[in-house]
């Protein structure tokens, strides 16, 4: 059974995939137009500069439509430092 202290303890070379985002903390960073361009996850208790967040970029068109959604590393994994997300290359 997962609980609050089990998320809160997690180790990065541990790649998990959680069966729920309700246990997930959640960041959002918006570009000049005022869209979200990345939203990360990770377990509570976690750092932004941790290596423990799973983060996509979200990409729009001409008129301002997402069209794209690509994951940092280019996997849907919890390996990620959220303060590095402008740096990190996306796939």
């Amino acid at each position: 059974m997962l609980t609050q202290k089990n998320l809160q303890t997690h180790d990065a070379r541990f790649r998990t995939v959680l069966a729920g985002e309700r246990f997930l903390i959640t960041r959002l960073a918006y570009n000049g137009s005022g869209n979200v361009e990345y939203m990360g996850q990770a377990a509570p208790g976690c750092t932004e500069s941790e290596a423990a967040w799973l983060i996509k970029k979200i990409t729009y068109d001409g008129s301002q439509n997402p069209v794209t959604i690509q994951f940092a590393g280019s996997q849907a994994l919890f390996d990620q430092v959220w303060s590095d997300r402008a740096s990190l290359s996306y796939g």
